[in-house]
């Protein structure tokens, strides 16, 4: 079951990670900029509020499906396991932004170089998710090494299927270079930050 490219409950997953990560990063920042305790506190419920919502809103998500499966007799065992998933590369993404890219002083473009890192980690995880053959007919999940493979074009030798296979060492070098590329944008904002306080001095 697909929704284009990406299997049904984990593209539902990812759908329901982005948006709540959208929320959440508002939130901070709205926190961040206001002095108001009333508003900073209801910013952090929020927060948690989200976060505790993904596994909900990924039930109420594919619900129509589940029913629709139990209409034709078919039982699809799926509890809320991608919802929390979601809610943990949500805190994963936010942590790793706030150690990545502590606020400067003398630099108001954090919030640009916290979202950008977040779009890399969500490109990241997308590009890992779609099936990059033809759904139905083979599979091939991984970027930018495929890490699992699997094609309706059976071939075995010596007993061993070569159109079927996963790869650990695979999804080892795609999480590397996703460490590198985060690396790179923490060396960049770092520099930048330097920069900006370098002029600050010299005025």
């Amino acid at each position: 079951m697909y929704i284009w490219r990406f299997p049904y409950f984990t593209g539902v997953a990812i759908a329901i990670s982005s948006a709540v990560l959208v929320v959440c990063t508002a939130l901070l920042e709205i926190r961040v900029r206001v002095r108001s305790q009333i508003i900073r506190g209801i910013c952090s419920a929020g927060v948690l509020l989200a976060l505790f919502a993904c596994p909900v809103l990924f039930i109420q998500a594919i619900e129509p499906v589940l029913a629709a499966a139990r209409a034709h007799r078919s039982y699809i065992d799926r509890g809320p396991e991608p919802g929390w998933s979601a809610a943990a590369l949500v805190l994963l993404v936010l942590v790793s932004s706030h150690f990545l890219f502590p606020r400067r002083p003398l630099s108001s473009r954090t919030f640009r170089w916290r979202s950008a890192f977040a779009a890399l980690v969500v490109g990241f995880v997308v590009m890992n998710a779609v099936n990059w053959c033809s759904p139905g007919w083979c599979e091939r999940f991984g970027f930018p090494f495929p890490y699992q493979w699997w094609s309706d074009g059976i071939i075995e030798m010596n007993g061993e299927n070569l159109t079927a296979g996963w790869s650990l060492v695979a999804a080892i070098a795609d999480v590397v270079v996703l460490i590198a590329a985060s690396a790179a944008l923490v060396v960049f904002y770092r520099r930048a930050s330097a920069r900006a306080a370098a002029q600050a001095s010299s005025r």
